[in-house]
C-alpha cells in the first residue's frame, strides 16, 4: 500500500514529467512553423529555377538559374538539420522504452 507521502511524490513527478513533454511540444512547433516556411521557399525556388532553365536563351540566364537551384537545395538541406535533432530524440526515446520494459 502506498502511503499519502508516497502518493503525492509520484503525482509531482508525473507532472513534472507533463510539464517537460509539453515544454518539447512547444519547441517543437515552433520548428515545425520554421521548417515549412524554408519548405515552401524550397519548393518556390526550385520551381523558379526548373522554368529559369527550361526557358533561359543565354549562358547567362543558365547560370543564374543553376545559382537559384543551388541555393534551393541549400535552404533544403537547413530545415532537414532542423528535423535531425528530432529525430534523434525520438530514437533515444524508442530505446529507453526497450529498457524500461
Amino acid at each position: 500500500m502506498l502511503t499519502e507521502k508516497d502518493k503525492e511524490f509520484l503525482e509531482r513527478l508525473n507532472q513534472t514529467e507533463e510539464k517537460e513533454e509539453n515544454a518539447a511540444g512547444m519547441k517543437g512547433g515552433k520548428l515545425l512553423h520554421i521548417r515549412n516556411i524554408l519548405n515552401a521557399i524550397f519548393i518556390l525556388l526550385a520551381i523558379i529555377a526548373m522554368v529559369g532553365i527550361l526557358i533561359s536563351k543565354t549562358h547567362t540566364y543558365l547560370v543564374w538559374s543553376y545559382g537559384v537551384g543551388i541555393l534551393a537545395v541549400l535552404i533544403k538541406m537547413a530545415e532537414v538539420v532542423l528535423r535531425y535533432p528530432s529525430m534523434i530524440r525520438n530514437s533515444n526515446d524508442v530505446k529507453n522504452r526497450r529498457r524500461s520494459h
